[in-house]
């Protein structure tokens, strides 16, 4: 039994929903209906995180209860089901691909197979050997007219796309032995009937090269030497070879699984720093580990992500030390004369690697490259910190393969490339009550750092934004290697801006601009001595704009908050 591409539209109800979005995710939707109407709800973060439950429980309801089920009731009753797992409704094209037993896609002559990665990489994700597609579709001007020499280009790109068996679009019963051409299915599709006039002398010759083909291609395993992360928001899909930047070499395949959730599903170019490194994890999370009890094991705090078995997740154990800490002292180097951009001479005061629960307060740095480099830490905090002098800086601190590190009261007075910055695979980080009095720039540092927070900064910018309008706060620096910028969720909180040079004209905003791709980003309470608008890309959330926000430290609400249920 076959279903051919769902394509729905957007479903939004059925029958007892709002109990099932209850039970699923633990409150009521009647309170959330306004938000249909694209009405806010209580605040931008709540009605953000309605959307984002409401479309994960769309695709779970369509994977289990209608792709899933009809798969259940084929099986019941002897037979398999054959399912093109995409449309223009609520689906989860890689999650559909466990729940059925024969996957499809479909491919159209002389037209881009963009259907293939889809279903392809969901089969090989579920271990599904047949790899079944509605072949050599075509538009209406061809469809008597094609014939098997027509069909050699678009069936071979198929088979090395992934498919491995051919369900021919269209072949329909000739009824009537005495009419010819016969009967056809609408304008749609090749006709592939006895009635054609290539069918006695090419069609045998043509069938069993498809054949042979097909057999061959099912023969032992798929292999995929790049494995992409496509992620776990709620429509899960594969990327276009085309997407993938840098190229892909010819002759390398390649399979999507979570990018996507990283980066929210965002049309973004992905660097291949993201796959060359096997051995070094996108994501890492340090958890203490409560109970073991058979194969399930139990840990103290939520993980930032879900994880699946085709992730290949684990726990490692992380060698490190705890309860070290550096405070009341002053560096202070040379003033060396400034060099290029990392190469600079070295002066760099604190190292901080491998280190968990540790702290680095009361500290001054004098013409430092780097006053705090870091390096797979943990639960660090670092407050109290000055960096001056005439040296131009690379880094102020650097926030690099750290996890859970808070830096409070940074006053950056040097110019500094990277004043503040998130790095590397930085992750739930947070910069609270931090000045940079020169040269300004919030940076995200490209890499998968994901899910950080920029919270109550004030910055001064002496560039003559008066006769530009125009100001880089949210440049980012980083390798292309490791585009885009930053993932999705980083939010930017009561941020004050001092411009030394105030432009006359009042009716014209200065743009704050920098982050080309930087993906669902947060902004919030974003202000100045003059009014502004932000250019920030792509999906980005902008709330209270040139208003100061009543609540001045995100950082310590949410903490006094947690404190407060404990």
């Amino acid at each position: 039994m076959e279903i051919d591409s769902y394509e729905m539209g957007g479903q939004n109800w059925t029958d007892g929903f709002a109990e099932i979005f209850q039970k699923e995710k633990g409150y009521d939707i009647i309170p959330f209906l306004p938000a249909f109407a694209g009405r806010y709800v209580g605040s931008a973060e709540a009605v953000t995180g309605f959307v984002y439950d409401i479309n994960v429980l769309y695709c779970e309801l369509m994977t289990k209860n209608y792709f899933g089920y009809f798969t259940e009731m084929c099986n019941k009753n002897g037979l398999k089901s054959y399912v093109e797992p995409y449309g223009g409704g609520p689906v989860s094209t890689l999650d559909i691909c466990g729940h059925i037993d024969l996957p499809m896609t479909e491919f159209w002559m002389s037209r881009e197979q963009t259907h293939l990665p889809n279903t392809v990489s969901g089969a090989h994700i579920y271990g599904k050997n047949v790899i079944s597609s509605e072949s050599f579709t075509t538009r209406p001007e061809l469809n008597w007219k094609m014939h098997p020499a027509l069909t050699k280009a678009s069936g071979d790109e198929a088979w090395t796309g992934g498919v491995n068996e051919f369900m021919f679009h269209r072949f329909v019963h000739q009824s009537n032995p005495h009419v010819e051409p016969g009967l056809t299915m609408g304008q749609w599709g090749s006709h592939i009937d006895r009635t054609q006039t290539w069918w006695m002398n090419a069609g045998k010759a043509w069938f069993e090269y498809l054949a042979r083909g097909q057999y061959l291609l099912r023969q032992g395993y798929p292999v995929a030497d790049v494995l992409i992360f496509m992620g776990d928001g709620p429509h899960k899909s594969a990327l276009l070879r085309r997407r993938i930047s840098p190229k892909i070499p010819t002759g390398i395949n390649y399979d999507c699984s979570i990018l996507n959730h990283i980066y929210d599903n965002q049309d973004v170019v992905i660097g291949s720093h993201h796959w060359n490194n096997p051995e070094s994890p996108l994501i890492s999370q340090m958890v203490q580990i409560t109970k073991i009890e058979g194969d399930k094991v139990s840990i103290k705090d939520p993980l930032l992500h879900d994880v699946k078995p085709e992730w290949y997740c684990c726990f490692a154990e992380w060698e490190h030390i705890e309860e070290v800490g550096i405070e009341n002292i002053a560096f202070e180097f040379p003033l060396y004369p400034d060099m290029p951009h990392h190469c600079e001479e070295g002066n760099n005061a604190v190292y901080l690697t491998s280190l968990m629960n540790g702290w680095v307060r009361n500290v001054r740095f004098l013409n430092a490259d780097s006053g705090v480099l870091t390096d797979d830490i943990s639960n660090v905090t670092i407050e109290n910190v000055r960096t001056h002098g005439g040296k131009t800086a690379h880094y102020s601190v650097s926030m690099g393969e750290v996890r859970n590190v808070l830096i409070r009261n940074l006053k950056v007075e040097n110019r500094v490339h990277h004043p503040l910055s998130f790095n590397t695979r930085a992750s739930k980080c947070v910069f609270t009550d931090c000045e940079v009095e020169t040269a300004p720039i919030l940076d995200q540092h490209s890499g998968a750092n994901q899910q950080n927070l920029f919270d109550n900064i004030k910055v001064y910018v002496d560039d003559p934004v008066h006769k530009t309008y125009k100001f880089g706060l949210f440049k980012t620096g980083g390798s292309s290697l490791w585009f885009p910028a930053h993932g999705a969720f980083s939010t930017f909180y009561n941020i004050d801006i001092i411009f030394a040079n105030v432009p006359e004209k009042t009716d014209k905003p200065i743009e704050l601009f920098g982050a080309k791709e930087g993906v669902s980003a947060r902004l919030i309470g974003i202000h100045a001595n003059h009014p502004v608008v932000i250019d920030y890309k792509p999906n980005a959330h902008k709330e209270l704009i040139n208003r100061k926000p009543a609540i001045p430290s995100l950082y310590e609400y949410q903490l006094n908050k947690r404190m407060k249920q404990q």
